[in-house]
């Protein structure tokens, strides 16, 4: 909600989620112009009903989505 009221720039999730733990949240931030990235594919999600998990991820608010690739190549340099 941080993201979607413009309080936050990112949000990055580096543990084991479920579907039910982030679908209804990045249905939020979308709707507030913010974008998820699942990073182990740089795209948005795929939720996978019969597995239930999701890959990591971050959400980047809009006001930020300029600096995106920036960001994920951030992410990248860290996880080396």
């Amino acid at each position: 909600c941080r993201i979607a009221e413009n309080l936050a720039g990112a949000y990055m999730r580096y543990s084991p989620s479920s579907i039910w733990d982030n679908a209804a949240g990045e249905m939020i931030a979308a709707g507030a112009g913010a974008k998820m990235i699942d990073l182990a594919t740089l795209k948005a999600p795929i939720y996978d009903a019969a597995a239930l998990k999701n890959n990591e991820f971050i959400v980047i608010a809009k006001d930020f989505l300029a600096r995106e690739d920036e960001i994920l190549r951030a992410i990248k340099q860290i996880n080396l």
